[in-house]
């Protein structure tokens, strides 16, 4: 079974008169059994209230009220170690959905609402935390957000 992905997105600075400092703009489509899907495009409007540090901006996921998919945006502002992870309200971990060292740049996860053993999970908020790890600090970013079914 042959299956492949491909992703493609780009940032622009909106020109707007609502508080938004960026948006994205993400198509994307899958290989499989041999027949390309339907591409499907999402688009984000940053909003300018976001969560920052020195290593790392953790903007609010996109939807949030979702009930299947939603993705999480962040932006990088010197290379570092990436741990991306969701958690329950009660502080239990779901699934980490990224571990691994990236360069400098925007980037867009997206949860589908499972665990980490593929079960769906329950209606009710959630958080994403995202720790930076670069060459002189950590950065600890953390973002609510909220599913229903």
């Amino acid at each position: 079974m042959d299956s492949k992905f491909t992703l493609s997105y780009y940032w622009s600075t909106a020109t707007s008169p609502l508080p938004i400092t960026e948006s994205c703009h993400i198509k994307a489509r899958t290989f499989h059994n041999g027949e390309w899907s339907a591409t499907s495009e999402h688009y984000f409007i940053i909003p300018e209230n976001v969560v920052t540090s020195e290593i790392i901006t953790l903007y609010q996921n996109h939807p949030n009220l979702f009930n299947s998919v939603t993705y999480l945006p962040y932006r990088l502002h010197s290379g570092a170690h990436i741990n991306l992870s969701v958690y329950n309200i009660a502080g239990q971990h779901i699934i980490t959905l990224e571990n691994t060292d990236k360069p400098s740049g925007y980037y867009v996860m997206e949860w589908n609402g499972l665990d980490q053993n593929n079960g769906r999970v329950a209606d009710g908020i959630y958080f994403f935390r995202i720790a930076a790890r670069g060459k002189e600090r950590t950065s600890i970013l953390t973002c609510k957000m909220l599913l229903i079914k």
